[in-house]
């Protein structure tokens, strides 16, 4: 890990959905989308207040490096999931309505990171219980530049 780390973060919310599955063993994925169906297996949030485009561009400058840390932290109620990634400088950052994390190094519109801890089919059951109910999703989004 190198030195010099300065954190930026940025809080929004999402909700959970009675058809969320959480199964997906390469990527999950917020939405500002009010709905999901069952095929929609890398979900885990719907009627987000913000997808990616609306993160600050204070905030986007540190994901496009490849030295970046992105921290996602998700929390309902007391029960919280702590997931991270890389930043890439091929991230445009630039989907309207969603928000993907990847465990590969795919980038497109939609992704905030690569390289990520987990996928939807990674998180805790006792945590995708939760996701399957209409409950509040408090997402933060932490970033670290120098990281790597």
């Amino acid at each position: 890990m190198k030195g010099n780390h300065s954190t930026i973060s940025f809080s929004f919310q999402a909700k959970g959905h009675r058809n969320i599955r959480a199964s997906h063993k390469s990527t999950l994925e917020l939405t500002t989308d009010s709905n999901v169906t069952k095929k929609g297996d890398c979900i885990i949030g719907v009627s987000s207040t913000h997808g990616l485009n609306d993160l600050p561009d204070e905030i986007k400058t540190i994901i496009k490096l490849s030295s970046s840390l992105i921290i996602i932290i998700l929390k309902i109620g007391e029960n919280e999931v702590k997931i991270t990634g890389q930043g890439n400088p091929n991230l445009s950052l630039s989907h309207v309505s969603d928000i993907v994390a990847r465990k590969s190094s795919f980038t497109c519109s939609r992704t905030l990171c690569i390289n990520s801890s987990h996928a939807a089919a990674d998180l805790p059951i006792e945590f995708v219980d939760l996701l399957k109910e209409d409950t509040i999703i408090d997402v933060r989004i932490e970033v670290l530049a120098n990281y790597y």
